[in-house]
């Protein structure tokens, strides 16, 4: 039986048939530089480059699979076909990691990229469009995505303080919740088509109710709110943080001061400090300790202060009597970013607890409220005004069997530009 021009052919390399004249026959060159983007949550875009291939056009597009190993995505992957540099998904699984293969076909042949590439989806409702305004919410962090090369503007504003309770003064005030508000363009060059977000929002100081004496509690610090940024070594780096309002001493024998308010960093800020703008937080009456500032040392005697959270309040005379009680810092679980400083349920003579913020406010040393946590911006980001309400602390004016009051929760808010 003669055998037949596609036997012969068959048995040939793709250069043998060019040259026995039978026309090009398609081969295919595996794609490089496989490359991924969310074009939503929960949409991806590969893309990828094509090397020059011997016949007929090709097709392209890539496999995926949840399963990091190249024999699953090429077997039981899901195939989708695009052009010769991009191919887009269908709508995939929200907070999921997917693993990337891509691929050229002739029609007789099928290669493969030589390297796996990994993307996360993310939280339905988490892609920040051009154009969009987003209120983070709650006190835990919550990512989002934003398009690079575009103006963001950031708002944070940290939780008010909350007041003291009354026995034989009249109530402190708790400390108003500081603010920072900046923009930045964050560069395709530097961060691809995308740019990892995430946010906090700091919670309210909360006033301490211990029972039957609760007129003579003190309050907690109020929460810091912040935005920040992934970086290019996968590092989460702040934005903006905006401090918390200390919170209020009891009101037992002595004359209590009114706590410190957070720090201001807006479009009136002018100081810079180690490469970032920062803002200190008001001093809630313990002189050289309040502040929330740069120069965040522990207190030899109370090991009142920190990075981030608030100094918890103290027991005690004014003096330090042996009556006198520390607490550790943060504690109130108000704030993924800085907690406001807890308090002693001692209820008898209590200092209140430190905003948290960039720095934690010290906590109070009864009869003093808590210092105000600091505020900050990243260096290179621009100040602008704040748009956000800044909530004031909680305030009282009664005296013997009046009992403090919580404070009010922070806000941060996100703007992308068109």
């Amino acid at each position: 039986m003669p055998i037949s021009q596609d036997q012969v052919l068959a048995d040939m390399t793709p250069i043998q048939q060019m040259f026995l004249g039978g026309g090009s026959i398609p081969t295919a060159e595996a794609p490089t530089n496989l490359s991924l983007s969310l074009a939503t949550a929960t949409t991806l875009t590969a893309t990828y480059s094509n090397t020059t291939t011997l016949g007929a056009p090709l097709t392209f597009g890539v496999n995926y699979s949840t399963t990091n190993n190249a024999t699953t995505i090429k077997n039981s992957g899901t195939s989708v076909t695009g052009n010769s540099t991009t191919t887009t998904t269908g709508t995939l699984t929200a907070s999921t990691t997917y693993y990337f293969l891509a691929w050229a076909n002739s029609g007789t042949e099928k290669i493969y990229s030589s390297s796996i590439v990994s993307i996360s989806t993310i939280a339905a409702g988490t892609f920040l469009a051009a154009g969009s305004t987003t209120n983070a919410s709650g006190t835990s962090w919550v990512e989002y995505l934003a398009p690079t090369d575009k103006l963001i503007s950031f708002y944070a504003v940290g939780g008010s303080g909350g007041s003291g309770g009354a026995w034989n003064q009249t109530n402190s005030n708790g400390g108003d919740s500081g603010d920072a508000a900046a923009s930045y363009t964050f560069a395709s060059g530097t961060h691809g088509s995308n740019i990892y977000l995430r946010a906090c929002v700091g919670g309210a100081g909360t006033y301490l109710d211990d029972g039957s004496a609760a007129y003579a509690c003190p309050s907690r610090g109020g929460g810091a709110s912040a935005w920040q940024y992934k970086d290019t070594s996968n590092n989460w780096q702040d934005v903006i943080v905006g401090g918390a309002g200390g919170g209020g001493s009891s009101a037992w024998n002595n004359v209590p001061t009114d706590a410190g308010d957070g720090g201001h960093v807006n479009s009136g800020t002018t100081s810079d400090t180690n490469n970032l703008v920062y803002a200190a937080g008001g001093d809630g009456g313990n002189g050289s300790e309040g502040g929330g500032d740069n120069n965040a040392g522990v207190n030899a005697s109370h090991s009142n202060r920190n990075a981030y959270e608030g100094g918890g309040g103290y027991g005690g005379s004014s003096t330090g009597s042996s009556s006198y009680k520390t607490q550790t810092t943060g504690g109130a679980g108000n704030s993924a970013r800085g907690t406001g400083g807890n308090i002693e349920p001692e209820y008898y003579g209590n200092g209140g607890g430190g905003g948290g913020g960039y720095f934690g406010g010290a906590g109070g040393a009864y009869p003093n409220g808590g210092s105000g946590g600091s505020s900050m911006k990243m260096a290179g980001a621009a100040p602008i005004a704040q748009v956000l309400t800044v909530p004031t602390g909680h305030t009282n004016t009664g005296s013997h069997g009046t009992h403090g009051s919580s404070g009010t929760v922070g806000a941060a808010r996100v703007v992308v530009a068109s």
